[in-house]
Parts: structure tokens; sequence; C-alpha cells
């Protein structure tokens, strides 16, 4: 069972903080009352809150229709369902035809992003009846349910249930193959340099490549439940196996962080046929923030080759018949200068210390930029 709450006269106010690494990570949303003594109600990982009391803000509207908070919504695919879905489920079960659902959103927007649109229609929730929070109001009736899955804690059995129900509900019966499908981060500026190459070997072993981002979100689930082995290139889509429940499947994680096992001790639980991690990175381009530590989630994963198709062949996968290691460090260094170009673009190697921390990784490989350029 999960825990419900109902409070009277509860400010709500756009989010001031939303997923952020290095201030404040979540702040914003229901200003519970006695919320320091509040769990339930706040957002939690690992059974503890893990968000600050957001700063009240005088009112703009009132509304006087119950309604019931489903969390924040954000444009963040992985983060959306690991963080921000916990509480669908619950909400829309013990919902009634006389209350709205409500939503959270960042400061200065007032649309749900399609991100969020495509898991609430995953859920079946009528839309019509979801409302964005904007601006401070004030709801004079406001129900709250715990969160069914959170980060860092397993997933139920009574949960996985359900999701598998509702993947029929939404899928039907879909057919095993004896399919190999890799999930690609290729196209997305924070990937494994020479990926695109991996691709190509893999394509050459009739592996089906994929990148989610292009696929429709039932796309992504379907194939995910169709294959018999799926290869992540560890990043946000991986999180699309939260909405799936037991998915069968076995799955190999190649990392793009060093001693990184995502999902390892919470969502991917019971998920799964067996889970693999491929640690073969060794080293890291990226920026240092403006609080001195490297932003891992934006770099690009220097891998070393050897590990990575060893640990491929021993999971059934065999790269190495068409292997060609100077088109593999063609790829390499094609992604580093793309990589690089994009930092300039958009200004994040204007500080020294991430074109110090950039030179010290490439100066192991002989490799040097002008970051005049």
């Amino acid at each position: 069972m999960v825990s419900n709450l109902e409070f009277k006269n509860v400010n709500v106010v756009p989010y001031e903080f939303l997923i952020n690494n290095f201030e404040k990570f979540h702040q914003g949303g229901p200003i519970w009352h006695d919320f320091e003594t509040q769990t339930v109600a706040r957002h939690c990982r690992g059974q503890k809150p893990c968000d600050s009391k957001p700063e009240y803000l005088n009112p703009l509207l009132t509304v006087d229709k119950p309604c019931i908070w489903l969390g924040p919504v954000t444009n963040h695919f992985g983060h959306q369902i690991y963080d921000f879905s916990g509480r669908i489920a619950p909400s829309i079960a013990n919902g009634t035809k006389d209350c709205n659902y409500i939503v959270g959103i960042k400061k200065g927007s007032s649309v749900i992003p399609k991100v969020s649109i495509d898991i609430l229609n995953w859920f079946n929730v009528n839309l019509s009846k979801v409302e964005v929070v904007a601006c401070p109001t004030t709801f004079r009736s406001i129900s709250v349910f715990g969160q069914i899955e959170q980060p860092f804690t397993t997933p139920k059995l009574d949960y996985l249930n359900y999701l598998d129900d509702l993947t029929r509900i939404n899928l039907g019966n879909i057919k095993k193959t004896s399919n190999i499908v890799y999930v690609s981060r290729s196209k997305i500026h924070a990937h494994i340099a020479g990926e695109s190459y991996i691709e190509e070997l893999m394509l050459l072993e009739g592996i089906k490549i994929i990148h989610p981002q292009e696929l429709s979100l039932k796309d992504q689930l379907s194939t995910y439940c169709s294959a018999d082995l799926l290869i992540f290139s560890e990043g946000s889509a991986l999180h699309g196996l939260q909405l799936l429940g037991t998915v069968k499947s076995k799955v190999v994680i190649i990392n793009r962080r060093q001693n990184f096992k995502m999902g390892m001790k919470d969502f991917l639980h019971g998920r799964c046929n067996s889970v693999h991690y491929i640690d073969s990175v060794s080293d890291q381009l990226a920026i240092i923030t403006d609080y001195g530590k490297e932003h891992l989630t934006s770099s690009l994963a220097l891998i070393n080759y050897d590990s990575l198709l060893v640990e491929l062949k021993n999971q059934g996968v065999n790269l190495w018949r068409n292997f060609k290691l100077s088109d593999f460090h063609s790829s390499v260094e094609k992604d580093i200068h793309k990589w690089l170009k994009r930092n300039l673009e958009i200004g994040h190697l204007r500080n020294k210390a991430s074109i110090e921390n950039i030179n010290r990784v490439l100066g192991k490989y002989n490799f040097t930029i002008n970051f005049m350029v």
C-alpha cells in the first residue's frame, strides 16, 4: 500500500531549482504544512527527503476544486521517470471524477514538456484533468500519494505486476525474438568516443541500432520488450525500462562513467533476466563547473577498445572480425573534435580549470587542441 495525505490551504509555487546537481537539488512545488517533519509528501530518494523548503510567494490564484499532487514535470527523460513519476500510478488509481491532477514546473515555464506528456499518456492519465502550476497558487484541498517507486529503492513485486498489466494494455502481447538491440547515444553530445564506429561493427553483425530520441515512447518500449539481448550505452534511455515492469531480457550496459553501475541497486532490480556492466572507460573529457567539480554527465568517455570488445564477445557479441584500429582511432578523433567544438560554442570552455582538465586528459594520448580557435 502507498501512503496518502490530505492537506487544506496549501500554497504551491513554481520550481526555483529542479534537478540541480550542485546547489539545491529540488526546490519548489507545495509548501506542505509542517514541512520539515513531512516525508510521504516531500520528494524522496532512498526514503529520505532530498528537497528544500520552497520560498513563500504571495498567491496569484486560489483553487477550490480538490486536487491530487503528481509532482514536477521536466523535459529530462531519465529524471522524469526516475525521480518524478513515482506518484502517478497510485494517484490515478485513487482519483475521483471530481478531482484534478496538478504538476509543478520550472519558473518561467507553463507548458507540460512532450516527454512528460508521453509518460502521462503511458499511464493512461486523462490530460484534460492535469493542470500546471505556473504561478503561486493556493489550493483549498490537495492530496498527495507516496512515491511507489523512488531512487535508491528497489521496486516492489506488486508494482512490477501492475506495470506488466499496463504494458499489455498499451502494447498488446509482444513476442520475444532472438534479436539483439543496441541503444545508442552516438547522436547525443555526451557519449562514448568512437561510438558511431562501434555501431558500424554491430550493423555488420546484424544487430539492430536505435537512437531512442528519434522514436516514439511506445516504439522504444516495444523494441525493448521484443529483444532477447539489450545493449545500452549507459544513460537516460535505461530509465525507459522502469515503465515496463519485468522486461525478461538480458541487459548489458556499456559504461560512460568509470566504476558506475547505473540502476544496479534500485530500478533494474527484478526487472531483467540478468544485468552485466562493461566498464571499459579509461578517461573522461569533462568540463569543470563553477563549483570546482567535473561535470561527468556531459562528458565524452574515452574507452579501452580491447577491453570493450573482449567483454562484448563474452556476452555473445563478436565485433573483432571487422574491427580496424585505424578506423576506430579516426572515429574517436572526430568525436573529440565535435565535443570540443560544441562546448566552445556554448561557452563551457571559458574557464581555465576546464581547459587544464581537458588538456591533462588529451595529453595522455598525444592529442592537443587550440582553444583559441
